[in-house]
C-alpha cells in the first residue's frame, strides 16, 4: 500500500505522461530501474522521434510553502541522472546521440489545480 508521499509521486508521474503526449512526446519507458536508481520517463521529443532520447525527472509537491519542486534536485542527483540515462543507453543498446535530461515540475495543490513546468536540457 503506498502512503500518501508515494500517490503524490506517481500522480505527478501520470500527469506528466499524459503532458509528455499531450504535446506530442513519444514515450519509450516509465520508471526503469537499475541497481543505483530510477529515471522516471525516457521519451523523444515529436520532430526528433528517430534521434534525440529525453531521460525525464518528474517532481511533484502538493504546494509552494517548502519551495519549487525542482530546488529539491541537488548536484548529486544530477549526476545520478546524468549516470543512470548511461546506463539506460548502455542496457537499451541505443547508441543514440544526442540525448538530453529533463526535469518536469509539478504542483498539485489541495483544489487539484495543476500546475507544470517543463525545463529542457538541464543537464546533456
Amino acid at each position: 500500500m503506498q502512503n500518501r508521499k508515494q500517490i503524490l509521486g506517481t500522480s505527478g508521474e501520470d500527469i506528466a505522461v499524459d503532458y509528455l503526449i499531450s504535446q506530442g512526446y513519444v514515450v519509450f519507458d516509465r520508471n526503469w530501474r537499475s541497481k543505483t536508481g530510477e529515471i522516471d520517463i525516457v521519451a523523444s521529443e515529436p520532430l526528433n522521434a528517430s534521434t534525440e532520447l529525453i531521460f525525464v525527472e518528474v517532481k511533484t509537491r502538493s504546494s509552494r510553502d517548502f519551495g519549487d519542486p525542482i530546488e529539491a534536485i541537488s548536484a548529486t542527483k544530477y549526476l545520478r541522472m546524468y549516470r543512470l540515462a548511461l546506463e539506460w543507453l548502455s542496457e537499451n543498446s541505443a547508441n543514440r546521440e544526442p540525448w538530453r535530461l529533463d526535469i518536469i515540475s509539478i504542483v498539485i495543490s489541495k483544489e487539484h489545480e495543476i500546475e507544470i513546468d517543463h525545463l529542457k536540457r538541464v543537464c546533456a
